[in-house]
């Protein structure tokens, strides 16, 4: 375990034990929730940082730092302002909202959409499962206009992907994990009978689409 999963458990951003429902739809005992760092604003800047190290050589005055929607739009706006302390010009942020379940859009009406035309592009992201927020927002963006990714950044890689798998010419993870998932259909923790927990992770959304599904449920937030 690195420094940045180490700076999340401390916050309580790091859960294991139980058993979660992914954003993925898959089931594991451990979840992370890097949102939770939000709350704390040193060790955000501390894993943001991170995240900027390997792009400080190519901060300059057309990088545009851009994120899927919340935690992401957060993200990037910190490692823009990491890159701009190393860079002679300013490294700029454009914030995304989602647009229904599988899609983002430039957040409308600020004026973002006329930065990006020819731009090169950091995408920055909280957590890689599978890659599929970051490839459906680099499909969503390319609607706009034509623009140069030079890379993506993560705070955490928990699945494995590389970046081939994205589609771009860099990939860099502050923190990697290997964590065990399960389909749902073969999930060993439902065979446990171990409840599912509902106020952390997707657990509502299982619950909502598997109404007749014999389990019990739990909240580790509630009081």
């Amino acid at each position: 375990m690195g420094a940045v999963l180490n700076d999340l458990m401390d916050v309580g951003a790091f859960y294991t034990g139980q058993h979660f429902v992914l954003k993925s739809k898959r089931h594991s005992e451990t979840y992370i929730n890097p949102d939770v760092a939000l709350v704390y604003p040193s060790v955000f800047d501390l894993v943001t940082a991170q995240m900027a190290e390997p792009f400080l050589g190519d901060a300059h005055g057309d990088l545009i730092c851009i994120g899927p929607a919340f935690g992401g739009n957060f993200l990037a706006w910190d490692v823009a302002r990491h890159l701009s302390a190393a860079s002679v010009g300013e490294v700029k942020w454009i914030a995304t909202q989602k647009s229904g379940k599988d899609s983002f859009i430039i957040e409308p009406d600020r004026g973002f959409e006329q930065m990006l035309p020819g731009a090169d592009v950091l995408i920055v992201e909280d957590l890689l499962s599978t890659g599929g927020s970051v490839v459906k927002m680099i499909e969503a963006l390319k609607v706009y206009c034509d623009f140069n990714i030079i890379g993506v950044t993560v705070a955490i890689n928990r699945g494995g992907v590389t970046a081939d798998m994205l589609n771009v010419p860099r990939l860099h993870a502050a923190d990697e994990v290997d964590i065990e998932t399960d389909d749902p259909e073969a999930c060993r923790w439902c065979a446990m009978r171990r409840p599912i927990v509902l106020d952390i992770g997707h657990g509502k959304d299982f619950r909502a689409s598997n109404p007749d599904f014999d389990i019990e449920y739990t909240n580790l937030l509630a009081a």
